[in-house]
């Protein structure tokens, strides 16, 4: 085989190889490749730095994940490294769903202001869960964990709307079920099994404080209370009447 003929086909096995390169850079660092890095013995400096450099990370920063990164040789170090920058992916899933800036709601933390998803709730008016805590009607969202996340625990919330939207939009402590994968939000009691006010029930409510119209058209809001480790959202609802739907713009606390 002639050289010439060597270099052509070294040129299309690298065209073909790119691809899986491409796709290989896009696999976020989590919580296993960290460990790994750990118990090869690297130094706390490099596994930070590697932290620091990678372009995309799914790290879990529960305090059962946590506990397990130290029973496996983690430094403070390190973990500190992970905790700032799981701050990473809610900007990375903000810039994702900003895309397209048309989503009404966002919310506003240390890390900057990130659009929130909308998603759509399925109706449950099964009366079979009265004993427990989802007594009722409630709306089931898909999914047990959003993707945008913060550590902050009084997040504000930025929504467009014409008038001042406390009335209209709630936000509300959603139930993870991970045996169906999907996140529950109760609402408001309604008469055999019909559907009532369409609003959260008031256990899963976290009440507004203040409201100032930034510029026309945008209100920031800000939460009464410091929001708990879990999973929350910005709740509304199509108008009343027998196609109503609700929708969850779902951020979450670690």
């Amino acid at each position: 085989m002639s050289t010439q003929s060597v270099l052509r086909w070294c040129f299309f096995v690298t065209l073909a190889a790119m691809p899986l390169i491409a796709h290989a850079d896009e696999v976020p660092l989590q919580n296993a490749d960290v460990i790994a890095l750990v118990q090869a013995g690297l130094g706390a400096e490099i596994i930070v730095a590697k932290i620091e450099q990678a372009p995309r990370t799914a790290f879990d920063v529960s305090t059962e994940a946590l506990v397990q990164l130290k029973k496996r040789g983690a430094s403070d170090t390190v973990v500190a490294a992970m905790l700032k920058r799981s701050a990473a992916p809610t900007a990375a899933a903000g810039a994702a769903s900003s895309s397209s800036t048309t989503s009404p709601v966002s919310i506003r933390c240390d890390a900057g202001t990130f659009p929130l998803v909308r998603i759509g709730g399925q109706y449950d008016n099964s009366m079979a869960k009265t004993i427990t805590w989802r007594a009722g009607l409630s709306y089931t969202f898909p999914d047990i964990r959003a993707s945008v996340r913060t550590h902050d625990l009084r997040p504000r919330v930025v929504i467009r709307s014409e008038g001042d939207p406390r009335g209209e939009f709630f936000v509300v402590k959603a139930k993870p079920e991970p045996e169906d994968n999907l996140r529950r939000v109760p609402i408001g009691a309604g008469v055999f099994g019909m559907k009532g006010a369409n609003k959260p029930n008031p256990k899963v409510l976290v009440p507004w404080g203040e409201a100032t119209e930034e510029s026309p058209g945008s209100w920031l809001l800000t939460i009464s209370q410091p929001l708990e480790q879990g999973e929350y959202g910005v709740f509304t609802s199509s108008p009343s009447g027998l196609d109503q739907i609700g929708y969850l713009y779902s951020f979450g606390v670690d």
